[in-house]
């Protein structure tokens, strides 16, 4: 037996309300006296005066630190050659990480996010010849910058790394037996590292090196990781560098 309702609602849909049209928003800028005009000219020219002398001074200073390479001819680059055969012979290194996201002052006297190129000894490689190996790749590179041109394509990778200039930071990995057998050339081969920006760097536990130059020690760690990896630094993470003392 059913039951009939009294009085059934039947379900309306509601009225389609009708969108407003869409206005764009009209900006009227605001009318200015031709005090503020002349004032906000002022203003412009200041700046833009300010930003010529600061190019000025960094091309002066740029300049200056190139001045002892300017003489030095980019062309005798076919000792390019004589380079790659040391860097497979008795000067061999390999490469090891870079690291990037360090903050130093440029060379031009400004402060720019910069990296570390890392490399290390292979076994049998003499210290010395590798040191003054790359003080000439590094006084060339200086040259071909203070020349306007670019270094010579070379097929050796590590020959590549030790021209390049992204990174003001390079790091040579030794042992102590390997500094100790400097011997009394150590205070030279540490004149010529220090002239060139190559730091040697003594290894020490937990992610440490120690600086034979200046005696600091660094310390890396894993700045940042991203989705999917919490271990492989390498691949989904970045590296960085601090001064621990």
């Amino acid at each position: 037996m059913g039951y009939r309702l009294r009085n059934p609602k039947v379900a309306t849909s509601p009225v389609p309300q009708a969108k407003p049209s869409a206005t764009k928003p009209s900006y009227r800028p605001p009318k200015l006296s031709p005090e503020e005009i002349e004032r906000q000219r002022k203003m412009r020219e200041e700046r833009e005066r300010e930003w010529r002398e600061r190019e000025e001074q960094r091309k002066k200073v740029r300049m200056a630190f190139l001045k002892p390479w300017s003489d030095i001819n980019p062309d005798e680059a076919e000792r390019i050659s004589q380079w790659e055969a040391a860097l497979e012979g008795d000067c061999a290194l390999k490469t090891f990480y870079i690291i990037g996201g360090c903050g130093d002052e440029g060379l031009d006297g400004t402060r720019d996010s910069t990296g570390v190129d890392w490399f290390s000894l292979c076994p049998g490689s003499d210290l010395e010849k590798a040191i003054e190996t790359y003080a000439q790749i590094d006084t060339y590179r200086k040259a071909c910058e203070a020349h306007g041109t670019y270094a010579k394509d070379t097929e050796s990778g590590v020959l590549y790394r030790l021209m390049r200039r992204y990174y003001d930071y390079r790091f040579l990995i030794v042992s102590k037996q390997q500094f100790d057998a400097l011997g009394e050339n150590a205070e030279r081969c540490l004149a010529l590292c220090k002239e060139h920006d190559l730091h040697l760097a003594k290894s020490l536990p937990r992610s440490r090196f120690e600086d034979y130059v200046s005696g600091k020690t660094y310390e890396i760690y894993v700045a940042e990781t991203f989705p999917g990896s919490a271990d492989d630094a390498a691949t989904y993470g970045s590296l960085e560098m601090c001064v621990v003392d």
